[in-house]
């Protein structure tokens, strides 16, 4: 188990590495699937189409003799094969649920892809490509689902499923990357293009060439703050494998978030699971005391009660969530603070706007960050 673990480690760590220089969604299918296949397993990226109906067969690692043996089977050949997406199908439910699951029956998945007339080859078919089980992860992008990442083979097991988890999220993340870099170079040819075009009127053509610089400006940012994150997680993905206790990783967590400018609390639910019991901290010891002498609060004694259906339920079921006003939180879990006194304490550790989510060993929350 250890060497698997360190095997699934090094791959990660590989493609968070690799998929960062990736410049095209093509770029990003290919690093991702070399990535699967370094373990051993097969990987398909499924791509929604614009109106969200069918899927199109965007990658697949198959080496050509299997997959040219499966398109004669079925008669079909997968270079952009679509087929629609089932509203009570099997794949229709992980977008929906927007969660990873695993099945031992690849067959029922493999019918869902093939015509009516094809469908009792899926058991053959499954048995050709050495599918004995199937994983599924939804990729998403900016919020909305982009794909599926289906990965194939034998003795796929739940260190595996929650592998397939971060290659997809790596996808999501890298593909987000490669539409903006697409879109700054789009920015930059049209931008050159007008400057020619205008330079004959560049007094009445000023506004609009200002807005159009600002406009990229925010593309290569957005570009360069998603280069910093994946970065950051390849970092991240190298220093947990020395990680030794939960502390060691609290802290390599935290030091990759400050690194990227931003403060870290990491939350460790209580025995009871009633309450979130500060771990690890960023916030510096001077700027705690002020927030003690402020609030009366210091992190050794800070129990934050989970309140079923308070502005943390959404974190408590698995999701990452933005809270535009910390404050709120912060005026929820210690009432007796009040509002002015929650602002003035968010304002001061610098903590106006805020991420939350949480950190996961087995099937388990055991902590928020």
């Amino acid at each position: 188990d250890a060497a698997r673990n360190q095997r699934l480690l090094l791959a990660l760590s590989q493609a968070s590495q690799a998929v960062q220089q990736a410049r095209t969604v093509d770029d990003v299918y290919r690093t991702i699937g070399d990535g699967i296949s370094r373990l051993g397993y097969d990987a398909l990226v499924f791509a929604l189409t614009e109106d969200g109906g069918y899927f199109r067969v965007a990658h697949v690692t198959y080496e050509s003799e299997r997959r040219r043996a499966g398109e004669e089977l079925i008669g079909i050949p997968l270079d952009d094969y679509r087929f629609p997406l089932l509203p009570e199908g099997g794949f229709q439910q992980v977008l929906l649920a927007q969660g990873v699951s695993i099945s031992d029956r690849p067959s029922d998945l493999i019918a869902e892809t093939l015509p009516k007339s094809s469908r009792p080859l899926a058991d053959e078919l499954a048995a050709l490509i050495g599918a004995e089980q199937v994983i599924c992860a939804p990729i998403i992008v900016d919020d909305k689902p982009f794909g599926l990442l289906v990965v194939t083979g034998s003795g796929l097991g739940e260190d595996e499923t929650q592998a397939v988890a971060a290659f997809a999220n790596q996808a999501a993340i890298a593909l987000a990357n490669a539409r903006l870099y697409q879109q700054a170079r789009s920015w930059a040819t049209r931008l050159e293009r007008r400057v020619d075009e205008r330079t004959r009127a560049l007094s009445a053509a000023k506004g609009e060439l200002e807005l159009e610089v600002v406009e990229r400006s925010r593309v290569e940012e957005a570009l360069r703050r998603n280069q910093r994150l994946l970065l950051a997680l390849g970092k991240a993905a190298q220093s947990v494998q020395q990680a030794r206790t939960p502390q060691d990783v609290f802290q390599t967590i935290a030091s990759e978030l400050e690194r990227l400018g931003y403060h870290a609390i990491i939350f460790s639910l209580s025995e009871d699971q009633t309450c979130l019991l500060i771990a690890y901290a960023t916030v510096g010891h001077a700027l705690q005391q002020t927030a003690k002498d402020l609030s009366g609060l210091s992190a050794k004694n800070v129990r934050v009660p989970l309140v079923p259906g308070g502005l943390f339920q959404p974190v408590l079921e698995g999701q990452s969530v933005f809270f535009e006003r910390t404050a709120d939180l912060v005026r929820q879990s210690f009432p007796h603070l009040g509002g002015p006194l929650a602002e003035r304490l968010v304002t001061l550790l610098g903590m106006d706007k805020s991420i939350y989510a949480p950190l996961w060993a087995s099937d388990q929350a055991v902590s928020y960050t």
